[in-house]
């Protein structure tokens, strides 16, 4: 029930999702060297044990963290403890502008948005694209594309398998108001 951030659990197992967060160089974060979107995959039964793909079976070892920060860049370097973030980290246009089950659009497979809860890895379908430039309005899409569990024998034709998701979220309890679109 924050305005601030967008919640994503549509294919994820129970107590997995994901949370979408604007986050600008301005108030809490004047630091941060560049805007744009943090997304954040949440476990709530993860083991938090740091992982990162160079470890050993990872991603089906189970390990990661309750709160995982997935760092566009690809780097893993929170995970490794090399920096406490950097500027390619957050999604933008410009920098990295997607993420899907297939990784992200600099072409790293992890991150990703599949399902990982107990190292149990689940292709949710899901993919946020066409994330706009950093900036107190960003925008993308959203996409579930979900196939269908069998043919149907009878009814209408479908034209697509996709499900169009139109989400606008203003909040006005700071002085620094944030708006958020997405459009599919």
């Amino acid at each position: 029930d924050n305005p601030e951030m967008i919640l994503i659990d549509a294919g994820y197992p129970n107590g997995e999702f994901l949370l979408i967060e604007n986050r600008q160089p301005c108030g809490f974060d004047s630091v941060i060297p560049q805007g744009g979107l943090a997304i954040f995959h949440i476990d709530n039964f993860a083991n938090n044990i740091r992982g990162y793909p160079a470890q050993s079976g990872w991603p089906t070892n189970g390990n990661h963290y309750q709160v995982a920060f997935l760092q566009a860049d690809g780097t893993y370097d929170l995970e490794q403890g090399f920096d406490r973030g950097d500027r390619t980290d957050l999604f933008h246009a410009g920098g990295v502008n997607s993420i899907g089950p297939g990784g992200t659009s600099s072409g790293y497979l992890y991150p990703n948005t599949k399902a990982y809860q107990g190292g149990n890895i689940i292709n949710t379908q899901l993919s946020i694209s066409s994330i706009s430039a950093a900036g107190s309005t960003m925008t993308f899409d959203v996409e579930f594309s979900v196939s269908p569990t069998s043919a149907p024998t009878s009814g209408p034709e479908c034209a697509s398998n996709e499900i169009d998701v139109i989400v606008s979220i203003t909040s006005d309890r700071f002085p620094a108001e944030t708006t958020w679109t997405i459009q599919s």
